[in-house]
């Protein structure tokens, strides 16, 4: 259960990790929407924390702890595709990147929440085992 627990931890972790980078990478991508040249990025969070849910699939199926569901990840930063580019060679659409960073924000808040509750469930568990 505890290993269980912890790969969840983990997991919430990484992503949380992953939404703030996605954060920091939308407030860059707005700050130069008028800059020549410019093309968005993103990050690759969707893929990095699907593959870490499968892994961590795979060790529950398995009943193992193999040390690759607790690393860090690593997250790509690449240029956004399929993007109309203006007359200066700019692809930031000002608009679809605030409702990113609206959405983005959504989900670090939920993501965040669902942490704090499960960190005051453990506390919970180590108090009434206390006595």
């Amino acid at each position: 259960m505890l290993d269980n627990f912890n790969t969840n931890i983990n997991l919430m972790k990484n992503g949380l990790i992953g939404l703030w980078k996605r954060n920091e990478i939308i407030a860059n991508n707005i700050s130069n929407a008028d800059s020549s040249g410019y093309r968005a990025r993103d990050i690759n969070f969707e893929e990095v924390l699907s593959r870490e849910i499968d892994i961590s699939k795979r060790n529950d199926d398995y009943n193992m702890n193999i040390d690759e569901s607790y690393k860090d990840v690593e997250f790509r930063i690449g240029e956004k595709e399929g993007l109309e580019i203006k007359a200066n060679g700019n692809n930031v659409d000002i608009d679809r990147e605030m409702v990113n960073l609206a959405e983005n924000q959504m989900r670090y808040n939920l993501v965040s929440e669902v942490l704090k509750q499960q960190l005051n469930l453990l506390n919970q568990v180590i108090e009434e085992t206390k006595g």
